[in-house]
């Protein structure tokens, strides 16, 4: 996942990851929170969703963090 845009994306064989980039588990397309895109902005997130996802390896002021119902990290 892009941390910028949001946007989840798979990486090509050889292509490496940017520093923007932190992996996620695929997506549910049920989920009401990120309704299946797998990201939620900032402002969506609690404050121990974002510690936890920091700790994780989420750069600290990204506009986009993976989704925690999904499971996202």
């Amino acid at each position: 996942m892009d941390t910028k845009t949001g946007k989840v994306r798979i990486l090509g064989a050889g292509e490496k990851p940017k520093s923007t980039f932190v992996m996620v588990n695929t997506p549910k397309a049920d989920c009401v929170r990120c309704k299946g895109v797998g990201s939620v902005s900032r402002e969506q997130t609690t404050r121990a969703e974002r510690r936890r996802a920091e700790s994780k390896g989420v750069p600290p002021m990204s506009n986009f963090y993976p989704c925690p119902e999904c499971g996202g990290y």
